[in-house]
């Protein structure tokens, strides 16, 4: 699997020129970016602060610049959409039309062409001459085709002023190749301390047993799901399963609630480009928050069992950057009733969707939850 999980294919226009990257106080998450921000010399990049800025201009297009808590700069483009208009699951989309966009207009008529011809991003209708009437548009329509593909469109009245389609190819929506991708995933992943509070709703359940299942749904297969185990505890509330009677439930709320439930350490290698790796520790529920926060969504396949070892997968689908996270896991059963240790995990970053959904992968997970029962001897 690590083999075909390796990324070969990186577009020439992500392969920036070799640039020092200064991250940290008034730096830029992508080295994009920073190209982006040398050919804008007239903006004070060095002088913002953290937050969203609308003040600056290119050839009279009006700008947005976000400075993150990091005080780096992780968005520079043209501005076409209200904040405050633009959901969760459209923001990366957005945000990239945005900056190639503004890419375009930053590049010549032949390297326009090039560019575009490359990343696979054409114009359906209205046309690119456009652009300076965007922002004052009627309205504008974002959808997904058949998850692969982004359709954006700008209207006055009936009339279409530009309409764009691109592939839901994370590498192109961020800006980054796979190399990029995996590093800044690991100077992100350190910074998960500093992520907000998960807020989750107490889940409603009604029942006269003593556990109770909360679907989560599946992915891929009936036995790769997203469910949460709880049971009632001495005062009759509903608390997560962790117990070593139940060590299938135990094992799938370890790695998918954000929520802790124990001490609980991931100790994690990230497969990169290019047959090297890196290694992580981090609280497993807080790799799980940024993980869901980030827009995936998890499920957790049991592959098999010791006595003293569960093995499994854990998938994280995010449907907006058309990519997935692929961890394989192994759980010390004991844990669970020591409230404390360490599961290891291997890392596949950035695994694009359709090479999950095209079936070349081994589906042949353990059914833990038929019929309400932990498969397991209590």
């Amino acid at each position: 699997m690590a083999t075909f999980l390796k990324r070969i294919g990186l577009s020439t226009f992500c392969c920036l020129a070799a640039v020092t990257l200064s991250f940290g106080a008034n730096g830029f998450a992508t080295q994009r970016l920073q190209k982006m921000a040398a050919a804008l010399s007239d903006i004070p990049f060095e002088r913002l602060g953290n937050g969203t800025y609308h003040s600056f201009s290119h050839k009279a297009l009006p700008l947005t610049v976000r400075v993150n808590e990091w005080e780096e700069v992780d968005h520079i483009g043209l501005y076409l959409f209200d904040p405050a208009a633009v959901t969760d699951e459209q923001r990366l989309a957005c945000d990239f039309v945005e900056r190639y966009l503004l890419e375009l207009e930053l590049a010549s008529p032949s390297e326009r062409k090039l560019r575009m011809g490359i990343d696979k991003v054409n114009v359906e209708d209205g046309s690119l001459e456009n652009i300076a009437q965007l922002k004052k548009s009627d309205r504008y329509e974002i959808s997904k085709l058949e998850m692969r593909k982004y359709h954006i469109a700008w209207y006055n009245e009936s009339r279409c002023l530009l309409a764009l389609m691109f592939d839901m190819d994370y590498q192109l929506l961020a800006g980054c190749n796979a190399i990029e991708l995996e590093n800044n995933y690991l100077r992100d992943v350190v910074r998960v301390h500093h992520l907000k509070d998960v807020v989750m709703e107490k889940p409603v359940i009604e029942s006269n047993d003593e556990y109770a299942i909360v679907d989560g749904g599946s992915y891929l297969s009936p036995s790769i799901r997203g469910d949460r185990y709880y049971r009632l505890d001495s005062i009759s509330e509903w608390i997560s399963v962790c117990s070593t009677s139940k060590p299938y439930w135990s094992a799938a709320n370890t790695v998918l609630s954000p929520i802790m439930i124990g001490d609980f350490q991931l100790k994690c290698t990230l497969d990169m480009y290019g047959y090297k790796d890196a290694s992580f520790q981090i609280d497993i529920n807080q790799w799980v928050a940024q993980t869901l926060q980030e827009g995936c969504k998890l499920f957790f396949g049991i592959k098999s069992r010791t006595p003293q070892t569960i093995r499994g997968t854990l998938f994280c689908p995010n449907p907006s950057g058309g990519y997935c996270h692929m961890m394989s896991v192994e759980i010390p059963v004991e844990m669970f009733d020591q409230g404390r240790g360490v599961l290891e995990g291997r890392l596949y970053a950035y695994v694009p969707l359709h090479n999950i959904d095209q079936g070349y992968f081994d589906l042949n997970y353990m059914d833990v939850s038929s019929s309400g029962k932990d498969k397991s001897k209590k």
